[in-house]
């Protein structure tokens, strides 16, 4: 059977429990004074705890009941009122400017619903005349600023740079210890071998010899920051190298295809002595490269061409060369016929900016030599000088440092062919 209980019997109650709440408070806490932990305090009077926890529980059911049936009598011409400052009743009163929804319903009106559906009665009314809902605050509603800013440093647009590494596309040889590398290059005989009677004169070769020298070239770059900076912006300290890396890799890229070998110049592909060239002329692009590699093939290297480097623009272009019957001539379906969209001829097709746009290189990259002295090296300075002239150590300041020395050397110029004239846009 359920016991009916009204306002002034649930706040008798709740005195007396709460009395027992003050009692076991001072209990445990006389306790914990003769050195019993919390836990083992709280077991000495597990009885009288539960028995607290109980009646707070029931004391919290017999007050949402009351609420319920207070607004359900409300609605069926009770005098008995809501308390005042219940969810129901402010939300009722508060003014807004756009038509209530069911959202809008208080609590206790829907609870008044349940059970006069609970007690068949024969109708019940929701009144929402009152009901009114305040507009919806929005970021233009700051009466002054608006939301701060959240600084992603994972989402850090880097700079771009050049994606294809030339340097990397030739044959890598392991590099002396010296300032430069040196190594002599066959380019010729005195006298070719023949046919030899019986007892005949045999010719000499006569070897001719050159000696051809490759210093190294440094590539490098310097970048400073402040410690505080680095304090307050921590990805900033894996950014800054990875970003040097990447601007040595780009500057050296361009190094090895037009370096002018003065000063501390690389001496780049495009300027090479001694190497092939081809005009597209009245050829078509497709043309005009099979004929560059059969210079190559033919050519007093005698080598066989396996890479093309060429600008981008060159390349979308030769891709979109089509037959007389509109079928494109570079086939990914049938690379065998001509070549993919990566390839022609058995060659592998590189782009790069670097290459002007309309020059393609055909060349035979095991004739193209390429040397790291010093692989790329990124160290750390906090007590010197940085390029402007900065004292690191008194401004707060570290510098970063990258640098590399490679060289590369073209062992037969022949094994190089420059074509110009193709398509540049």
């Amino acid at each position: 059977m359920k016991v009916q209980v009204n306002k002034s019997q649930i706040e008798t109650r709740q005195k007396a429990n709460n009395e027992l709440g003050i009692w076991l408070r001072d209990k445990i806490g006389e306790l914990k004074t003769k050195g019993y932990s919390e836990a083992q305090a709280q077991m000495q009077h597990k009885a009288k705890m539960n028995q607290w926890f109980a009646e707070q529980e029931e004391l919290d059911r017999a007050r949402k009941g009351l609420d319920a049936t207070d607004a359900m009598s409300q609605k069926m011409g009770g005098s008995v009122g809501t308390a005042s400052g219940h969810d129901g009743a402010d939300t009722a009163t508060k003014a807004i400017g756009r038509s209530p929804s069911v959202l809008d319903v208080p609590e206790t009106e829907w609870k008044g619903l349940y059970e006069a559906v609970k007690r068949k009665l024969p109708t019940y009314c929701i009144d929402t005349a009152n009901i009114t809902t305040k507009a919806p605050f929005g970021e233009s509603g700051f009466t002054s600023g608006t939301l701060p800013p959240v600084l992603l440093p994972h989402l850090q647009l880097d700079l771009p740079y050049e994606i294809d590494d030339a340097f990397s596309h030739f044959k890598q040889l392991a590099a002396p210890a010296a300032r430069a590398v040196e190594y002599l290059q066959h380019t010729g005989n005195t006298n070719p071998a023949g046919t030899v009677a019986e007892l005949g004169l045999k010719p000499d070769l006569g070897p001719l010899l050159t000696t051809v020298s490759q210093a190294f070239v440094k590539v490098a770059a310097t970048a400073s920051l402040s410690t505080e900076v680095i304090q307050d912006y921590g990805n900033f300290v894996g950014w800054l190298p990875r970003e040097l890396n990447r601007a040595v890799v780009d500057a050296r890229t361009n190094q090895v295809v037009n370096g002018n070998g003065s000063g501390a110049n690389m001496l780049g592909l495009l300027n090479v002595s001694g190497t092939l060239t081809r005009s597209i002329g009245s050829d078509t692009p497709v043309d005009c490269i099979r004929k560059a590699i059969n210079d190559i093939r033919i050519g007093s290297s005698f080598a066989k061409a396996d890479l093309i480097l060429m600008h981008p623009t060159t390349h979308a272009d030769l891709t979109l060369q089509k037959s007389t019957t509109g079928q494109y001539l570079l086939d990914p379906e049938n690379p065998a016929r001509l070549g993919d969209f990566n390839s022609i001829f058995g060659c592998n097709i590189v782009t790069n900016t670097y290459v002007a746009a309309g020059t393609a290189i055909v060349v035979d990259s095991q004739w193209v030599y390429a040397w790291t002295r010093q692989a790329l090296t990124i160290e750390i300075n906090s007590y010197g000088t940085d390029s402007s002239g900065t004292n690191l150590w008194a401004n707060n300041a570290v510098n970063f440092r990258a640098e590399e020395r490679v060289a590369i050397g073209v062992a037969r110029p022949t094994s190089v062919n420059i074509v110009s004239g193709l398509p540049a846009s």
